[in-house]
């Protein structure tokens, strides 16, 4: 689906930030990346013996590490909170023995010239940006949890970068689009290639949806013309050409590990529609493919690469080739079989079902969870783990959030992944003795030093490593606000009453055994300009910089 626009105490370092000197941006940083260095994060990495098993996308784990999730601007104060939450999702992924996240290392944006850019911060500072970087590499590894990075999760992303197309950046190795990924993958590579965190590299996500379509005329027949200037068309052997290239770039650098594609299920015309691109006869072809066809696609689109790459959702995996099984599960099937004819293994990349995250035995991520297990699919990764699209407060607002997984949210479709995992050999079973260990909680709004007038509202998530986290406390200063049983962890508020000036609000965690922790946000209340405290310096480090 492509997106669209360890028993640590996390309670000591959910606050990291409040107290470091607000000198700049930088210094911020640098901080941040010093207390995780201090507080144990920074350790040799224990991993569960290279297992395989089935994993979780984390679309926007990187991005969170950068502060551009969630539509973030890359601000400290960004910053602070997306870092917080992509520790948290971790953490929560490694009790439950999840063996890797699947992750865009280039984010997604822009997907238009001059729109919002997920890698500003690496084209003006690279050592800043990797410095960032690092940190999600020292938090994965301090877990126990490997990854997968996927290089082109939006094939627009870099022609819109550079004032270029698609098909430049696909079949003009020349082009400047090309020269830009390739030197993000080389630093990229060239910096990690010795980290045992990597499980496997990928090279693109769904490429192949877009292969031999009229792609350019469809974006112009539902967008405004300006969301279309990155279009561009590219036949699929063109495709398999750019893949050979791209995968030939990261070999020459490490040859150690395996490359996936990134690929999609094919298109149930997908041969017919390579025999007559729609984009160069004026007519797509949508004869249904073989059995023989599918798997000669499959075969053909992974020439060169090491690993074959499927994602099955139930509308695209309708009954082909007579499979049966419940919502096309019978797909899965079809999608082994070719990967054995070919000899190379396969990845079910994404899978998942919006419409039903119940976890029972009957709904179709289950359903093809057992199926994985029962045909020995070495790797697999469900959509999509602790994921807040376009905000830091709510979950839901799209097709792509309602996929999202979190504790206390979907804890028994968990229950099942962890099962799943357990089967084949790898999750470690439920905690049991006694509970020692804190709840992790962060408060992700409002951020810090935001000012609220009126009507106002904060929000928290929470998790524990036992799987329930009895309830959060919401409190301003020394008065608590409310108690929340269950997630969303929310208080709506009155500040008209509320004197003006700094204050502290804070979101205290407790489990069933009595373990809290606490989060904490300085915030504004009130249209004056503070005179003194932490907001009145950061805005005078931030006037000073400019």
């Amino acid at each position: 689906m492509p997106y669209v626009p360890s028993s640590m105490k996390f309670h000591r370092i959910a606050g990291i930030g409040v107290n470091y000197p607000l000198l700049s941006i930088l210094t911020l940083v640098r901080g941040l990346l010093l207390a995780t260095y201090v507080l144990g994060f920074h350790c040799p990495a224990v991993f569960a013996a290279d297992r395989e098993g089935i994993g979780l996308n984390k679309y926007d784990l990187l991005l969170q590490y950068i502060g551009k999730a969630s539509d973030g601007d890359g601000s400290w104060r960004y910053l602070r909170v997306t870092q917080a939450m992509g520790r948290k999702a971790i953490l929560d992924a490694g009790d439950i023995g999840i063996p890797f996240f699947r992750v865009a290392v280039t984010g997604y944006h822009p997907t238009a010239p001059d729109g919002p850019d997920h890698l500003d911060i690496w084209r003006r500072d690279s050592t800043r940006y990797w410095a960032l970087v690092d940190h999600m590499f020292d938090d994965l590894d301090a877990a126990g949890v490997r990854f997968v990075p996927v290089f082109v999760w939006n094939s627009m992303q870099f022609p819109s970068i550079t004032g270029e197309t698609v098909r430049e950046l696909i079949t003009r190795p020349e082009s400047k689009s090309w020269a830009l990924l390739e030197s993000y993958v080389r630093a990229f590579v060239e910096r990690y290639r010795n980290r045992k965190t990597i499980l496997f590299y990928e090279l693109t996500n769904e490429l192949n949806r877009g292969a031999d379509l009229d792609t350019v005329e469809h974006c112009s027949n539902k967008r405004r013309k300006d969301l279309c200037q990155a279009k561009g068309h590219y036949t699929t052997d063109e495709m398999i050409s750019f893949s050979k290239r791209l995968a030939q770039v990261i070999r020459s650098m490490d040859g150690t590990r395996k490359i996936s594609s990134g690929y999609t299920v094919p298109r149930s015309s997908a041969e017919h529609l390579r025999g007559k691109p729609q984009w160069i006869s004026g007519k797509a072809d949508w004869t249904p493919d073989t059995q023989e066809q599918f798997e000669k696609n499959i075969r053909d689109i992974h020439d060169g690469l090491d690993i074959i790459s499927v994602h099955l959702y139930p509308k695209a995996s309708k009954q082909r080739f007579g499979a049966r099984g419940t919502k096309g599960i019978g797909l899965l099937d079809a999608s082994k079989q070719a990967a054995d004819k070919a000899g190379k293994p396969l990845f079910v990349g994404e899978f998942g079902d919006s419409e039903d995250l119940s976890g029972s035995p009957e709904s179709y991520p289950v359903q093809m969870m057992d199926r994985i297990v029962q045909l020995k699919i070495p790797y697999s990764a469900v959509w999509i783990w602790e994921f807040y699209q376009h905000n830091l407060h709510a979950m839901g607002g799209s097709q792509y959030t309602a996929y999202s997984l979190e504790p206390g949210r979907t804890d028994q479709f968990i229950a099942s992944l962890r099962t799943a995992n357990q089967k084949v050999g790898g999750a470690k079973s439920a905690a049991t003795g006694n509970d020692t260990t804190p709840p992790r909680v962060v408060l992700t709004w409002p951020l810090e030093c935001d000012r609220l007038l009126h009507k106002a509202f904060a929000y928290a998530v929470a998790s524990d490593n036992s799987g329930k986290v009895e309830y959060v406390e919401l409190w301003l200063d020394e008065a608590k606000l409310a108690t929340v049983r269950e997630p969303p962890y929310r208080v709506d508020m009155d500040m008209d009453n509320v004197e003006p000036g700094e204050h502290q609000l804070r979101a205290k965690a407790f489990d069933a055994a009595g373990n809290d922790a606490h989060y904490s946000t300085t915030v504004l209340v009130g249209s004056g300009q503070p005179a003194r405290g932490r907001c009145a310096e950061q805005g005078a480090a931030e006037s000073a910089m400019r």
